[in-house]
Order: C-alpha cells, then structure tokens, then sequence
C-alpha cells in the first residue's frame, strides 16, 4: 500500500508542475493559428510537443526554414516574457505534420524568365 500512495504522489506532483510547452499552446497562442504572409499555422499539442499544419489557402510557395523560423521567433518571445529555457524546450515547439517534400512548395504559378544578354 505504501507503494501506491507514493506513486501517486509522485503522479500528482508531475501533474502540478509547469510545463511550459503547455502553457505556450493554452495561454500564449490560446489555441489560436499563428499568421504568416498568406500561410495559416494551426498548433496541435499532444501532451509533449506542439506540431503545426500548414494550410494554404491561397496556394503561396513557401520554405518551411522560413516557417520554422517564424515558429522559434514566436517562442523565443515568449521565452523571454516568462524567463524561460528557450534552448531547453525549443524541439518541443517545431514540428510539421505535412511538410512538404524537399522543405518547400512551389505553386505552379511561377514562371522563370530567361535573362537575354
């Protein structure tokens, strides 16, 4: 009996304990997509980590670098509002459910001219 009661103390303790991923998603983005040039980032966390889809409504190209990046300026923000770790939980916070192959999209819209010498 004394082993259940000290696991599930130890299991309320952890329960307690700040997690800031958590508190990124739920108080920070409050659930919310994050917006960029046309692209719409939708936060997804399972618990350990946040994972994003890419919607693109407007069929922009884009590089998922450039994404990631506008992923860890969000965080870094918030890291230094709460005095956080941002090395620490940085890998928690970006990850792509649908990345695209090769890191990038490219519509089909664009159009390469040839330069004329």
């Amino acid at each position: 009996m004394k082993l259940q009661e000290s696991i599930r103390r130890i299991l309320r303790e952890e329960e307690n304990k700040f997690n800031p991923i958590r508190f990124f998603y739920e108080q920070y983005l409050n659930q919310q997509p994050l917006y960029f040039e046309d692209l719409i980032l939708h936060p997804t966390y399972d618990g350990t980590k946040i994972m994003w889809n890419i919607e693109n409504p407007n069929d922009r190209s884009f590089n998922c670098s450039v994404l990631d990046a506008v992923i860890g300026d969000e965080f870094k923000s918030f890291c230094v509002m709460i005095n956080g770790d941002y090395q620490k939980y940085n890998r928690f916070v970006r990850g792509f459910y649908d990345k695209p192959r090769d890191n990038c999209y490219l519509n089909d819209r664009i159009e390469v001219k040839s330069i004329k010498y």
